[in-house]
């Protein structure tokens, strides 16, 4: 049986003495990309935090590629292969856009000119302080200077939030160009719609546990669901229409 390069079980983690998420169990296979979607405060930024060791754990399990990760500090998960691009992206701003990126490198594909090929806008800026780039331009930064630790699975989380549609655009662009090279993924986005049509899987959380999983095409197709958890009218999706590649299997699916 091949290992998954992410597995999850039964994780339970919060903050302080209070439980967030509860009884967490996914997989996600080498390559595959994965939405967790969800309302607001429904514990999809804290299961990403627990992912990295920032929160307090409780119970349960995360393994990468086999090896256990959640008794680690956040510097042995990144090293061993979690990028994360945070919320709040974290550029330095008394760095170069450059520096950014080399500060965080790690042997690998990934180098400064691949990610200025992926991101060209950024190389145009290469020379300017953190503190003089866009909130578009340091997003951009954020998932470059993930790219850089060369990671087996890349945590975007929230990356199109807050951000002009001509951005969102070529952000969407970009996500679709890294599953399409086969880039492990997880998504957390308000975007929903845009999340089912760049990832294969997708997880619904609802007060912190998982109320439905399986493929994203299974949940475009189920408007009752996405009305329920996500607070949409059923609207299908952009996906079929870009020509997103899907898994052709289909996990199990759970709602209450």
């Amino acid at each position: 049986m091949t290992e998954a390069l992410l597995r999850v079980e039964a994780l339970r983690a919060g903050y302080g003495d209070a439980v967030v998420i509860d009884d967490i169990g996914f997989a996600l296979g080498e390559g595959e990309a994965l939405a967790i979607l969800g309302r607001n405060g429904m514990g999809k930024t804290t299961l990403i935090l627990t992912l990295m060791g920032q929160t307090r754990r409780f119970g349960g399990t995360i393994a990468l590629r086999g090896t256990r990760l959640e008794r680690l500090p956040t510097n042995r998960r990144a090293a061993l292969g979690l990028g994360w691009a945070p919320q709040e992206r974290n550029i330095f701003a008394s760095l170069s856009l450059e520096e950014n990126l080399t500060v965080a490198a790690r042997p690998g594909p990934w180098n400064v000119a691949r990610v200025f090929d992926l991101f060209p806008s950024l190389a145009e800026r290469r020379r300017n302080f953190g503190n003089q780039l866009s909130g578009g331009e340091q997003q951009m930064l954020a998932i470059a200077r993930a790219l850089m630790t060369n990671p087996a699975l890349l945590l975007l989380d929230e990356p199109l939030e807050g951000l002009a549609p001509i951005i969102v655009e070529e952000l969407t662009r970009t996500i679709r160009r890294l599953t399409a090279e086969g880039v492990g993924l997880i998504l957390v986005e308000q975007h929903t719609q845009l999340a089912l049509g760049l990832t294969r899987q997708a997880i619904i959380i609802e007060r912190g546990r998982i109320v439905f999983q399986g493929t994203s095409r299974s949940l475009e197709d189920d408007p009752a669901i996405l009305t329920r958890y996500v607070g949409l009218r059923g609207e299908r999706g952009p996906a079929a229409s870009r020509g997103i590649a899907r898994h052709p299997s289909s996990p199990r699916e759970t709602s209450p």
